[in-house]
């Protein structure tokens, strides 16, 4: 399934949203990047998903958890695992990146990735 995650960080905080083509959305409610070791860095975030009120029927709101591996220096991929409070988990691996901050699917469909 397409999904495109925007992430930003600043200085003392990070915030991470997700867009699926379902259509849903979901925003981190807390988030912590982690270096456990000199060559191992995770990104660890609880979520709440959302998706438009006429869409509910078939995708209820709910919220999960996501552990992103991230991989290279400077970073090239991220992947990892998500679970869900309706017992639902997957994996999640994303190469491709912009630069370009996005607030929606369609917007980040249109973006060339590196």
């Amino acid at each position: 399934m397409p999904i495109y995650l925007a992430i930003n960080q600043t200085l003392t905080s990070i915030s991470v949203r997700s867009f699926f083509k379902k259509p849903s959305e979901s925003y981190s409610i807390a988030t912590k990047l982690d270096k456990q070791e000199p060559n191992r860095k995770q990104l660890f975030y609880l979520y709440k998903s959302e998706a438009p009120y006429s869409k509910r029927d078939n995708n209820r709101p709910h919220d999960g958890a996501c552990v992103l591996n991230i991989i290279g220096s400077p970073a090239r991929e991220l992947s990892g695992s998500y679970f869900t409070e309706r017992k639902g988990a997957g994996i999640i691996k994303l190469n491709k990146h912009s630069f370009h901050f996005t607030e929606t699917f369609d917007d980040a469909e249109k973006l060339k990735y590196l």
